[in-house]
């Protein structure tokens, strides 16, 4: 079977007081906050260039759009690899903005399989499983949210209950994520990435994001925000 990429998506939609008026907080397709009324969110992947002018774009690695409707929920993304669509995802909500189901095509617009959650008292998915178009289970996540709701760790396991791997992620008073841990099977330490920002929008976003490992820069991320 192809790659899936691993994908959690916006729970409860959620308004906030920001300043004294309202404002829509959403979440990307990591389950980052994003702040306004977002229709469309690019977030493209760059090789980090040192330059005589500073840090610089290399390569594209890859990027990603991510689709909102008019209440700030997160319906559909689209996974590229060099320009090519790669997976595509959509999502259904209940009527108060809580996940019901998904699925996944493949770059060719074949189905790979079907998203089910699990909800915690607050709303928020606890855990996404991935079923085939057989309905065989491939994968489950389950997710632990901090106070502020954001997701702080991730567990994946396979079919037979297995860890395939597992994600931590601090953040900052923004929401924003500070550091990223990745680990193998058996908590075996991949790597970690610790991330700092570079410019915010009028909303409170932050445009450009850096990747750091041992020291080194290793990749940007850049957005385009369409609101």
């Amino acid at each position: 079977m192809k790659h899936i990429f691993h994908t959690l998506t916006a729970s409860l939609l959620m308004v906030t007081l920001l300043s004294g008026c309202e404002q829509r907080v959403s979440h990307s397709s990591t389950g980052e906050k994003v702040y306004g009324g977002i229709t469309l969110l690019t977030e493209s992947l760059y090789e980090a260039v040192e330059g005589k002018n500073g840090l610089g774009r290399g390569a594209k690695v890859n990027y990603q759009n991510m689709r909102y409707d008019a209440q700030g929920l997160l319906v559909e993304t689209e996974h590229y690899w060099k320009h090519q669509v790669m997976q595509r995802e959509l999502f259904s909500y209940d009527a108060q903005g809580r996940h019901e189901s998904g699925e996944v095509y493949g770059f060719e617009g074949a189905l790979l399989g079907n998203y089910s959650y699990a909800l915690g008292p607050d709303g928020r998915p606890t855990e996404q499983v991935l079923t085939s178009k057989e309905d065989k289970v491939l994968w489950k996540s389950v997710f632990t949210n901090d106070e502020q709701g954001n997701v702080i760790e991730r567990i994946t396991y396979d079919a037979d209950g297995s860890v395939m791997g597992s994600t931590k992620v601090t953040f900052n008073e923004k929401g924003f994520p500070m550091t990223t841990e990745s680990f193998g099977p058996n908590s075996t330490p991949d790597r970690k990435l610790t991330h700092s920002y570079e410019g915010e929008d009028s909303e409170g976003n932050w445009i450009r994001r850096i990747n750091h490992s041992d020291g080194k820069v290793v990749s940007l991320v850049e957005r385009e925000i369409i609101y």
